[in-house]
């Protein structure tokens, strides 16, 4: 299914158009339970910071390489360009595929039919280089077991996720794992987010104003590593490969304030105790109400209000003498941002803690390893 989600005035001149495929309905070989749900919350975001996009999900070998086609007909010189894939994706050789749902279950020996029923990210690299575009993010978050048959010890492609790639000067691919790693869909069967932990770490990012890509690429892997070493004892790094020239912002801080929703503006993602006490969450909530009411399908604006209610039950619970505010929070927000000084203000106050459960013992976050960069003809890579 194809759909076009038209572009937000952002007060951004630069066009932009964004290919965005999420493949979950495999016919042959396995399915997958986020890639659909993906791409559609990541082209509301998109749609949100001034994206004309093209939303594709459950794409066929034909469908795939007509909307394809038909994105790379839209982006001119000088404009700004997108490419985001959920689904399976694998390495042969050096060469990336992404699989099609109709791709057949292709055993070692059919290297060669892969070439031809897959779609080559080095061919999809070289046609967007083509058409000559300021900035290009190819973001993939494809990096998952290799879907095909296995013959003794041999297989087609490498046993998981993606292989390092060369980009195009003024290109930048983020995979949602390192070479060789796997992704996660889910951190584990409590978990009920519907997107793939890559993708729900990317849509809280993405509408941030002043943000550079590179930053946001950085505090990605940091978030994307630790929750899923904390919480589901697996190692995934989102890596890049950087041959931009310049910078690239989603959201520019330059961006003129009316064309900002003030639901973005009102809420602060993160604060300390001490800035919670001098912020205005009560009118977050309302400009974040009113952003849900325009756009009931936008997950960012579903987010931030939710942030802003939780701030709003924690600002309560610490600016009164009723231990109740304090246990009313812990109940509803067990893994809260202030959980920890909710907690030691109820007992300052002769209250008990939390009477439903135990107070959970404070995590360790792991620190995550640093980037490895290397150089290669004159351009930057990461892991």
């Amino acid at each position: 299914m194809l759909t076009e989600l038209q572009a937000r005035d952002v007060g951004i001149d630069t066009p932009r158009n964004a290919l965005v495929i999420g493949n979950s309905k495999y016919t042959n070989i396995t399915a997958l339970p986020n890639p659909a749900n993906d791409a559609q919350a990541v082209a509301r975001a998109l749609s949100s910071v001034g994206f004309h996009v093209y939303q594709a999900t459950e794409m066929d070998r034909t469908s795939m390489t007509d909307v394809i086609g038909r994105f790379l007909n839209a982006v001119t010189a000088g404009s700004e360009a997108l490419v985001y894939y959920a689904g399976h994706g694998v390495e042969v050789d050096g060469e990336n595929f992404l699989l099609p749902t109709d791709i057949r279950k292709l055993d070692p020996s059919q290297q060669y039919s892969l070439r031809t029923d897959g779609v080559s990210l080095t061919l999809l690299l070289q046609d967007l280089e083509e058409r000559k575009p300021r900035v290009s993010l190819v973001i993939l978050d494809a990096c998952r077991n290799n879907p095909f048959t296995r013959q003794g010890t041999r297989s087609l492609g490498t046993t998981a996720g993606l292989g390092r790639v060369e980009p195009p000067q003024g290109t930048l691919v983020l995979y949602a794992a390192a070479a060789g790693e796997m992704a996660l869909d889910s951190l584990g069967q409590q978990d009920a987010d519907p997107n793939g932990l890559f993708t729900r770490n990317f849509l809280k990012l993405v509408s941030q104003p002043g943000l550079e890509i590179r930053p946001l690429v950085q505090e990605l892997k940091d978030r994307v590593y630790e929750a899923a070493l904390s919480q589901a004892q697996h190692t995934q790094r989102p890596s890049y490969y950087d041959g931009l020239i310049g910078k690239f912002y989603f959201l520019p801080v330059e961006a003129p304030s009316h064309a900002v929703d003030p639901c973005v503006l009102a809420v602060k993602r993160s604060m300390t105790r001490e800035e919670l006490m001098f912020a205005e969450p009560g009118q977050a909530i309302t400009l974040c109400g009113e952003a849900v009411q325009r756009d009931p399908g936008s997950q960012i604006f579903l987010d931030l209000l939710a942030i802003a209610e939780e701030q709003r039950a924690a600002q309560k619970a610490l600016v009164s003498d009723n231990p109740a505010y304090g246990r009313a929070y812990m109940q509803l927000y067990p893994k809260g941002s202030f959980i920890t000084d909710v907690r030691t203000h109820v007992a300052s106050l002769g209250g008990t803690p939390d009477t439903t459960r135990p107070p959970e013992p404070t995590p360790v976050s792991p620190i995550a390893p640093r980037a490895t960069c290397f150089d290669f003809n004159g351009q930057n890579f990461c892991e």
